[in-house]
């Protein structure tokens, strides 16, 4: 919302984290242990998924697997909308299998990836 974003939709599982959020900068908030993200997020969003995704956890996403794979990664693929856009800011080492690759093709996502930029951003939130 900081970069003109419409409506942004916050998933955690921590309620500190979420009602940060959405007392900061108004955010919708999902609690992803007591939904269905997926499903949610297509009625949240007329069926069509969001038009932008961020994947900001990495490689320290829970899952209920006890097969280490990049769980938001994999969540941020499949909910966003066909032409949409992945963003992977999360850190990440090494190699990262069971990426969807297929599906980003049928879909004709934009996937892009960066470290988050602390420094630029930091200074505009509140209190930062």
């Amino acid at each position: 919302m900081l970069l003109g974003a419409e409506r942004v939709i916050f998933i955690d599982r921590s309620p500190e984290r979420p009602e940060m959020t959405e007392r900061y900068i108004g955010s919708e908030v999902i609690d992803y242990t007591a939904t269905d993200v997926g499903a949610e997020l297509r009625e949240r969003t007329g069926s069509r998924g969001p038009d932008v995704c961020i994947e900001a956890v990495g490689m320290e996403a829970h899952s209920d697997s006890p097969v280490h794979r990049p769980t938001a990664v994999l969540l941020a693929v499949h909910a966003c909308r066909k032409g949409g856009t992945v963003f992977v800011l999360g850190v990440f080492a090494g190699a990262v299998g069971k990426f969807p690759l297929g599906a980003v093709i049928n879909k004709g996502l934009t996937v892009r990836g960066a470290q988050q930029h602390g420094r630029r951003y930091i200074p505009m939130l509140p209190g930062g």
